[in-house]
């Protein structure tokens, strides 16, 4: 067994670990992927959220099994048994992860990889026990695999991210695995399809840049497909939120705050994320681009209400359906630039093709890619892929024979030219250059941050330890970095203030003004669809607003005002209404909608107990091709969108499209407290729990730390949100137009001291019981809206606090004193 040694001393290794999950029995069976050997890990395509039995009854998740790392992280581990959760108190957080089996050839090149780390690590480490350098096992020979029966139909290639730490190669660097996904993106012809725990790549995060080209591929394949007018899309799936303790407003949330600060800097926030790099191009990102997440839900003994997310932990990127990419890398640098953490993946592709459709015409598909596509999303919207597979071994048909495969030539499918594998190293960097280099890296971003904490002269610091820094006003570069990375492109290409997600309507927003799905796919119709519903809803119930009368979800440069969400995206860039199109003058619509389906205990709106889109029809045979408008929006969209407005109607989850600032955090959460309050004459349980995320108090109370008070303070602070102009002076954030941006809520830097007067008052009404509980009709439709939800799929949230983003006050000041390559 090899694992990450504590010592890493001499190799200047200390922030990378041993990501791989490998196991290999007898040179000849392999098993990898994304799983860890480690407690928690087993679940099953339901990804039930309890596990607490009656008395007598074996638990299915014993011990440690049954946990939830957005509650605390594991601890107490000899003495496994022990449960770290009350199981009537605390869901368990569902785990989706892809692993597979390996025989043949395949694994004998794992044996290989592991026999050169074993090696490698007997050289450098001292051990207190004697133990044997290994010889790598020969290629197996063809009348081996036939007489062991491990010959099959697919064609594998295993890929590393390897370095000098890991492998010792001190001049080369591996990284084959992000060639892999370039490749297999730029060759693409219609789709691909990624699950992953992470996703950051090809953006720049507070100046520091993020080098792996993923998201360039993906760029590059969209704004070609566009100019030849394919169809094309890009499915992603990641995690809601990071698998770390604690609620985001909490002080100790810096790991949960910065990856989230990443990834929006990827997908849709500052010029070089993708969502910004397709609107520069005139592209709308939602016609070839979208992510999505997973929640569930269920009962607590007591029939109490939970929630929690389905944690995406697997390492997937299917491509076509032909080619198959598993393994244990993230999407993002630690996993993608080779001298970082060690991992490996295997490059699939089936030679058993079988007949399949893209884009509405006949495309041949790779039997194994294509099924593990099909279960994939069946089971994220609700089919039950255990009984589809049962059927499908009873009729499924024998592979083709060996003699009618044709055989697979990679190199006569290069078509983009070749990237280099392999990164050669010059002598010089040896283990105490990686040291110093690593070192220094930390130093510099740990300066850089605190420099835009406060006024600390980074020059002077640097040039203490030998550092030549490049800027002679580092506060000026500050202030330079901040506007830069808060800017986006027009549909004219030009660069102006603000975040592309504030000027591109969400998805959301889009399927609810498109009226989908429609009545020939779903259970009822759309409410936009229908005029009178419409004008019903509308003279019925009034926008959900916050006490002091904003609207929520308003996007950071919506109007002058947050009280008036009213206007399109549009006349932030163009002033004439008339040159709007359709589609920009229903976004305001969508939301209005929205809102007046949001119940606001703080505020104003109750919200009616229906949803503003239909439950579409999901047909199990209806999966075969991912890329149609029939397939693609009126389903697999639909089902996220509508997933997605009954988690917010009953349970306010976080994190919303409808929170786009700290004061909106605090009052839309305040939610779960009149959740915890029993139904009255009704029993003492309350009619649900949220534990894991900002407002319930009634938590387990080992587990209920008190929440960052700056979050709370910013209740009472509504001030026009201020940041450094060009010479340094204050100003008033302007919009994308040249008006004064509305407020946000709080100011850039608010130091997280203690809660201002009105955010205790606040605090103290709702403590007192003034927001009524819930009655038992209400609770009755609660329970009537979640048994409509399909399967696990919600749409990622865009806009979720983008107006503390844009005024650079997301991050505390503490996040930004933490080494981003930890993160990244």
């Amino acid at each position: 067994m090899v694992q990450r040694s504590p010592s890493h001393f001499q190799t200047g290794t200390f922030y990378w670990a041993h990501h791989e999950k490998l196991c290999v029995i007898d040179e000849t069976i392999a098993f990898m992927g994304g799983l860890d050997l480690s407690f928690g890990r087993w679940d099953t395509s339901q990804h039930v959220l309890i596990d607490d039995p009656e008395d007598g009854v074996e638990p299915i998740w014993p011990g440690k099994d049954y946990s939830n790392a957005r509650i605390t992280d594991f601890h107490t581990l000899n003495k496994p048994d022990e449960d770290m959760h009350e199981r009537n108190k605390v869901p368990r957080m569902p785990w989706h992860d892809v692993g597979m089996q390996v025989v043949g050839q395949p694994a004998r090149d794992l044996a290989r990889h592991f026999v050169q780390r074993w090696n490698y690590l007997l050289r450098i480490k001292n051990h207190s026990r004697v133990m044997p350098f290994l010889l790598p096992p020969p290629e197996f020979k063809t009348g081996e695999l036939e007489k062991l029966g491990l010959n099959g139909t697919c064609e594998m290639q295993i890929c590393r991210s390897a370095g000098p730490w890991s492998m010792g190669t001190p001049d080369r660097i591996e990284h084959s695995i992000q060639n892999a996904y370039l490749k297999a993106i730029q060759m693409s012809e219609h789709f691909v399809y990624i699950e992953n725990q992470f996703f950051i790549t090809s953006t720049v995060v507070d100046d520091v840049p993020v080098e792996n080209k993923i998201g360039d591929a993906i760029v590059h394949r969209i704004i070609r497909a566009h100019r030849e007018g394919t169809p094309w899309k890009c499915c992603v799936i990641i995690p809601l939120l990071p698998g770390f303790p604690f609620p985001v407003d909490h002080n100790d949330a810096s790991s949960l705050r910065i990856i989230l600060e990443c990834q929006n800097r990827t997908i849709c926030r500052g010029p070089h994320s993708i969502f910004a790099r397709l609107r520069k191009e005139g592209i709308d990102p939602d016609e070839y681009f979208g992510v999505f997440c997973l929640r569930n839900w269920a009962k607590l003994p007591g029939d109490v209400l939970t929630t929690e997310q389905v944690y995406i932990h697997g390492k997937v990127c299917i491509v076509d359906d032909r080619l198959a990419i598993i393994g244990s890398a993230n999407i993002n640098e630690r996993s993608q630039r080779g001298d970082r953490d060690s991992e490996l993946a295997a490059v699939i592709r089936d030679t058993d093709m079988i007949d399949g459709t893209m884009g509405g015409r006949p495309f041949k598909v790779g039997r194994f890619a294509h099924s593990l596509r099909v279960r994939l999303m069946r089971e994220h919207i609700g089919v039950d892929v255990d009984a589809i597979d049962e059927e499908d071994l009873l009729k499924n048909n024998p592979v083709q024979h060996e003699h009618e495969q044709e055989e697979w030539d990679p190199e006569s499918e290069q078509q983009h030219g070749r990237e280099d594998i392999i990164e050669e190293r010059h002598p010089h960097e040896s283990r105490t250059f990686n040291l110093i280099h690593t070192g220094t890296d930390s130093l510099r971003q740990v300066l850089h941050g605190s420099g835009n904490v406060g006024s600390k002269n980074i020059s002077i610091a640097l040039k203490k330890v030998g550092i030549k820094h490049d800027t002679p006003d580092p506060a000026r570069a500050a202030d330079l970095t901040f506007q830069e990375e808060r800017q986006t492109y027009t549909r004219e290409g030009e660069k102006v203030p603000g975040f592309t997600s504030t000027t591109v309507p969400t998805l959301e927003e889009m399927t609810v003004a498109e009226h989908r799905p429609p009545r020939n796919q779903a259970y009822g119709s759309p409410i936009m669809e229908d005029p009178e519903k419409e004008a019903a809803e509308e003279a019925a119930h009034a926008d959900a607003k916050l006490a002091d009368g904003q609207e929520y979800g308003a996007p950071a440069d919506a109007a002058t005002s947050l009280a008036t969400d009213d206007q399109p995206p549009e006349t932030r860039t163009a002033g004439d209404k008339s040159d709007l199109d359709a589609e920009d003058q229903k976004a305001p619509r969508a939301r209005s909608l929205l809102r007046k389906h949001l119940v606001t205990p703080g505020g104003q709106g109750q919200g009616p107990w229906t949803l503003p889109t239909p439950t579409p029809k999901i047909d199990p045979d209806g999966f075969e091709d991912p890329v149609c408008d029939e397939f693609w929006k009126n389903v697999w969209v639909a089902a996220a969108v509508h997933n997605t407005e009954i988690f917010r109607r009953v349970f306010h989850a976080i994190p919303d499209d409808l929170v786009t600032t700290w004061k909106q955090y605090i009052e839309f959460i305040s939610h779960h407290e009149r959740l915890n309050k029993p139904v009255p004459d009704d029993g003492p349980e309350p009619v649900g729990r949220v534990p894991s995320e900002t407002g319930d108090e009634d938590v387990p109370e080992e587990h209920s730390p008190g929440h960052d008070p700056r979050a709370e303070e910013l209740i009472g602070n509504a001030a026009p949100r201020k940041a450094k102009g060009p010479n340094g002076e204050d100003s008033e954030q302007p919009t994308s137009n040249g008006s004064q941006a509305p407020a946000t809520g709080s100011q850039a830097n608010i130091p997280a001291q203690s809660p201002s007067e009105k955010a205790q008052n606040e605090k103290a009404k709702r403590s007192k019981g003034e927001v009524p509980p819930f009655t038992k009709q209400e609770r009755e439709e609660m329970e009537a809206l979640l048994q409509e939800v399909c399967g696990h799929l919600v749409v990622y949230p865009t806009r979720f606090l983008e107006g503390e983003d844009i005024a650079n006050n997301f991050l505390f000041n503490a996040d930004r004193m933490m080494p981003l390559p930890i993160y990244d």
